[in-house]
Order: structure tokens, then C-alpha cells, then sequence
């Protein structure tokens, strides 16, 4: 349902002529991959429940108070990274940057707009 966004975006720095060849391709690499992969509209719908999970999941973590009250913080606020814990602040890990370079497509950050291709809204 979503194969013209796809498209689009994979395609958006090419040529007239590669980005045709390009939506040709797809269509058959998108058949071969649900067909090898075992992808069903049931299996989709489970999977989009696990991905929402991790965000929730990511969020809450985020959301933990911070600090104890005892020098380590205020126990106020939220914490800024995944890993931080209530009394230690461990800091930007290799979690928070897979986290984010993995989300940001899906998320797809304002922020980050000079390097993604603009869509309308569908």
C-alpha cells in the first residue's frame, strides 16, 4: 500500500530514466522478498505491534526519573539517554545511536528534512 512512498523515497536523487527502471525492479524485488520472507498481512500486523512496543518501550525508558536525591540528580526531569540509570548518568551509547539511525525513517525527524525527500502527505 505503501509502494509509491517507497518508490519515491529511494528514488528521489535519480534520473527519470533510473527511477522507472528503479519502480519496475521493485515491484518484482517486493514479491520475492514477501514470498521468501514468509510476509502476510497477519505477520505485518504482529510486527507493527512489536515496533510500536519498542517505541513505547524506548519512551518509558526516557521517561524514568533521574536522580536520587542524593548528589546524583534531583530526582526530577527525564533522563536524556537509554542507558542512563536513576543514580548514573552513563551518557550518548552505541544504543542511543542505533536506536536512532534505525528509528529515523520511520520517525522521520523535521529536523532532517534537507536529507530526506518531501512527500505529500498520504
Amino acid at each position: 500500500e505503501n509502494f509509491d512512498v517507497l518508490a519515491d523515497w529511494l528514488s528521489s536523487q535519480s534520473s527519470l530514466i533510473e527511477s522507472l527502471l528503479f519502480r519496475k525492479q521493485l515491484k518484482g524485488v517486493a514479491v520475492g522478498m514477501r514470498r521468501a520472507m514468509r510476509i502476510t498481512p497477519e505477520s505485518s500486523r504482529k510486527s507493527l505491534v512489536m515496533l510500536r512496543d519498542v517505541f513505547d518501550k524506548v519512551s518509558n525508558m526516557l521517561t524514568l526519573p533521574i536522580g536520587n536525591g542524593n548528589g546524583n540528580g534531583n530526582g526530577t526531569g527525564t533522563k536524556e539517554f537509554i542507558m542512563d540509570t536513576q543514580n548514573e548518568k552513563v551518557g550518548f551509547t552505541a544504543a542511543d545511536l542505533s536506536f536512532c539511525a534505525l528509528a529515523t525513517p520511520l520517525i522521520n525527524p523535521p529536523e532532517l528534512c534537507m536529507f530526506q525527500p518531501q512527500f505529500d502527505e498520504r
